[in-house]
């Protein structure tokens, strides 16, 4: 489900069907949308053509892939007891949605 729309990026919120290791990172990359941060399926930087320096910097330097669980969960394999983990978004992608923000508040008169 789409959360929030940035100018060339997009904050999703998907839940997996499976465990499958790199489930996400594999589905966006074939879907033409890679995580930012994901050396592996991610391809080039991907900024507006008017975007500064700035702005791309940030891009360029977040340390890792652009992905969190909020949630995790699974059954005891003992107890049977359903077991739910929840974490809040950490700072690092809080401080990326922001200057995702801000490149689409000062762009957001210019054409398309």
């Amino acid at each position: 489900r789409v959360e929030e729309r940035f100018r060339a990026h997009t904050a999703l919120r998907v839940k997996l069907e499976t465990g499958r290791t790199h489930q996400i990172r594999v589905h966006m990359a074939y879907l033409k949308h890679p995580l930012i941060g994901d050396p592996t399926y991610g391809g080039r930087l991907r900024t507006p053509p008017d975007s500064d320096a700035a702005f791309a910097d940030v891009l360029r330097r977040f340390p890792r892939q652009a992905l969190h669980a909020m949630a995790l969960g699974l059954v005891h394999p003992e107890s049977g007891e359903e077991c739910r983990w929840e974490s809040p978004i950490p700072d690092d992608i809080q401080a990326l949605m922001h200057a995702l923000r801000i490149d689409r508040e000062a762009h957001q008169d210019s054409p398309k």
